[in-house]
C-alpha cells in the first residue's frame, strides 16, 4: 500500500458510499453531487440540462427533483429460496457472468459474460440481449430488445429475474 487513503464520497439523499471521490452523480439514486454555477440541474440519466423549474427531465423523463424517485431491481432466488435484490443502475445496466457487469452472476454457467442490458429511455426501460448464446425471455417469450415493465419475468439461461421497481416509500 502506498500510503494514501483513498477518500470516499457518501450520498447525502440515499445513503450510498461509492469507492470513488470523483463521481459527479450518485450510482444508486443519481443524486448531483455538485451542481453548476449557474443553478441547472444535469440529468443523472441522459446528462442532459434539465431547466430550473423542472422536476422531470424534459429529454428523457426522469424525475429528478422533489421527492425519491422509484428504484429500479432485478429480485433473484437462490437455491436455498433466498431472495436477493440486484439495483439497476440508471441510465443502464449490464449482466453476465461477468464480473465487471453491472449485475454479475459469477458461477452460473448458463448466462454469457454480457448477457443482456437492461436501459431506461424516454421514461421506460427496456432489455436487450447481447448475443448471449441462450437467449433472453420475457414473460416466457425470447426477446432480442423489448420494454420491461413492474412485473415482467426475465429469464436468463436457467436464472429467473423479476423486474420491479420499487416506490419511494419502498426504497
Amino acid at each position: 500500500m502506498d500510503g494514501k487513503i483513498k477518500d470516499k464520497k457518501r450520498c447525502p439523499k440515499c445513503g450510498f458510499i461509492s469507492e470513488n471521490p470523483d463521481i459527479k452523480f450518485c450510482e444508486i439514486c443519481g443524486y448531483q453531487f455538485e451542481k453548476p454555477e449557474n443553478g441547472n440541474i444535469i440529468c443523472f440519466a441522459c446528462k442532459a440540462i434539465i431547466p430550473k423549474d423542472s422536476n422531470v427531465c424534459p429529454f428523457c423523463g426522469v424525475k429528478v427533483k422533489g421527492t425519491k424517485i422509484s428504484q429500479p431491481v432485478l429480485i433473484s432466488f437462490g437455491d436455498n429460496g433466498e431472495k436477493n435484490e440486484h439495483i439497476l443502475l440508471l441510465p443502464k445496466s449490464t449482466i453476465g457472468r461477468n464480473p465487471k457487469c453491472t449485475i454479475p452472476f459469477i458461477g452460473e454457467k448458463s448466462i454469457s459474460s454480457e448477457h443482456c442490458l437492461i436501459f431506461y429511455k424516454n421514461g421506460k426501460f427496456f432489455i436487450r440481449d447481447l448475443n448471449s448464446t441462450n437467449g433472453v425471455y420475457l414473460n416466457n417469450k425470447k426477446i432480442e430488445e423489448s420494454e420491461i415493465k413492474d412485473g415482467d419475468i426475465i429469464k436468463l439461461g436457467l436464472k429467473k429475474l423479476k423486474f420491479k421497481i420499487k416506490t419511494p416509500q419502498e426504497v
